[in-house]
């Protein structure tokens, strides 16, 4: 048989070195795309501070529509857990999930932070006819906007993969379906007088304040 000429096995291996470079850039890229990502200490929901939030809120609401001034303290498990009684319940992730085209919200956690929060999302998303899963993480601080508060994005991130800020709306395309099912409770969040992240004298942990009228600085007052 006879041979091939050098011209023709050179660009043989050349297409097969392309190849392998490729496989391996898509595979680097995969991992870091799925990689789990640490949270760190951050509590598991639990149907008592579920509870507890319940109780807080509809306090607050009552002042709110009392004129009562003063505020409420919200820990980052009492958040998250009346996320997952209210916002993240199996009914309401599978309705929501129907509605959308690709993408399923798996599990998400609020981490409160001394500037900013961190919204962490766990979204299982189809590619290629295979589901996939990913943390998508974004780093938020609470601005004041033209009609009320909203979450300004300071970073975004998925899996071990950091965002560039021009890349954010490729990232919104494929997964921020899964905002819509928080949209009633941002919407409300937009409306309060004043929202606040700080500690207080009792303990170093972060809390979530929402005053029932709005300050310029913190003060001490008693909680309706």
């Amino acid at each position: 048989m006879k041979a091939r000429p050098a011209w023709v096995r050179r660009l043989i291996t050349m297409v097969v070195l392309v190849a392998v470079v490729a496989v391996a850039i898509l595979a680097y890229g995969y991992f870091r795309l799925t990689a789990e990502v640490d949270v760190g200490p951050v509590k598991e929901p639990n149907a008592l501070d579920a509870k507890e939030a319940d109780r807080k809120i509809e306090i607050y609401k009552n002042a709110l529509a009392g004129a009562e001034r003063g505020f409420i303290r919200l820990s980052e498990v009492e958040i998250n857990s009346f996320l997952q009684r209210h916002d993240f319940g199996d009914a309401k992730t599978n309705a929501a999930s129907a509605a959308m085209s690709s993408v399923r919200l798996v599990d998400c956690r609020l981490q409160l932070k001394p500037e900013h929060l961190i919204w962490y999302c766990w979204v299982r998303k189809g590619l290629f006819g295979w589901p996939v899963q990913v943390v998508w993480r974004r780093i938020v601080q609470f601005g004041r906007g033209k009609d009320g508060w909203v979450l300004e994005t300071k970073s975004m991130s998925v899996g071990s993969f950091d965002v560039p800020t021009r890349l954010w709306p490729v990232v919104h395309g494929e997964l921020g379906e899964i905002d819509r099912l928080f949209l009633d409770r941002l919407r409300w969040l937009s409306s309060l007088p004043m929202i606040e992240l700080r500690t207080n004298h009792t303990s170093p942990a972060l809390e979530l304040r929402l005053y029932t009228y709005p300050v310029s600085k913190p003060e001490t007052m008693r909680k309706p």
